[in-house]
């Protein structure tokens, strides 16, 4: 029969393979250092992100807050009564006290019977010290308002019927 024999290791070979083996199974501080440069820029990354997610989530609200205020103002201002309320404008304050909205309107004359054109000039003044004095201008033109007086239409009428040749009145 023929055994074969083992030797058994030398204690001077396994330790210096035990020492390798040791060695591989750490990191060097090259690469934890790289590891690191690596979490850092990622977080980095990240962080900026974030903050441009909500400055972005901020100027999103405060434009529907100025949306809203335009909407209010132009109802208000459709809703009037009569041209003097129209023409005296008005203002509020804007919602969880972020300001105030104020708008004024012009009226003016057009050429055609019972056609108006309103002019609304609406304006900001934000308390967090930003965009004070923004404004807006509007063009609106209105036919036949709840406010606009039958004698005027009348008066309009005609003067138009006397400016436009009676071949294109056929139409009227």
């Amino acid at each position: 029969m023929n055994h074969r024999r083992r030797r058994p290791p030398s204690r001077a070979t396994g330790a210096a393979t035990g020492a390798a083996t040791a060695l591989r199974r750490a990191f060097t501080l090259a690469e934890v250092v790289v590891a690191l440069a690596v979490f850092a820029l990622t977080g980095g990354v990240l962080l900026q992100t974030v903050l441009n997610v909500q400055e972005a989530l901020i100027g999103a609200r405060h434009e529907a807050g100025r949306d809203e205020a335009r909407r209010s103002a132009l109802r208000i201002a459709l809703a009037a009564t009569s041209s003097d309320n129209l023409l005296a404008g008005g203002s509020m304050s804007l919602e969880g006290g972020n300001g105030s909205v104020s708008w004024t309107a012009t009226l003016e004359e057009t050429n055609l019977p019972d056609l108006h054109r309103v002019i609304i000039e609406i304006s900001w003044d934000d308390d967090d010290g930003g965009d004070d004095g923004e404004t807006e201008t509007l063009n609106l033109w209105l036919y036949r308002p709840e406010w606009s007086d039958a004698d005027t239409r009348s008066n309009l009428m005609q003067n138009f019927r006397a400016d436009y040749p009676q071949s294109r009145l056929s139409s009227f």
